[in-house]
C-alpha cells in the first residue's frame, strides 16, 4: 500500500493509509481494485497539483521585453552628457 503512495504528497498519503485502515475487503480481488484506485487518484491528485503550480506562474522575464530601443536622438544626448 504504501509503495503505491511513494512520492505523493504527505496529507494525501496519511489521509489514504488512516481511510485504510479503517476497510475490510472481503476478497483478494476487492482489494486490488482498491489499490488500482488509489494508484490512479494518487497521479491524478499529483498532476492537479502539478497544473495548480504552474498555472500560477509567470512568464520568465528573459520572454518579456520591457526595453524599447533608443532613438539616435536619445543615444546622442547620453554621449553628450558622458564625454
Amino acid at each position: 500500500m504504501e509503495t503505491k503512495l511513494k512520492g505523493v504528497d504527505e496529507k494525501f498519503s496519511a489521509q489514504t493509509l488512516k481511510n485504510f485502515g479503517r476497510m475490510k475487503f472481503d476478497t483478494d480481488e476487492e482489494f486490488e481494485t482498491f489499490l488500482e484506485e488509489i494508484e490512479s487518484d494518487a497521479a491524478a491528485f499529483t498532476q492537479n497539483l502539478s497544473d495548480k503550480s504552474l498555472s500560477q506562474q509567470r512568464k520568465p522575464l528573459s520572454g518579456q521585453k520591457t526595453e524599447a530601443e533608443a532613438s539616435k536622438a536619445e543615444v546622442d544626448a547620453v554621449l553628450d552628457k558622458i564625454i
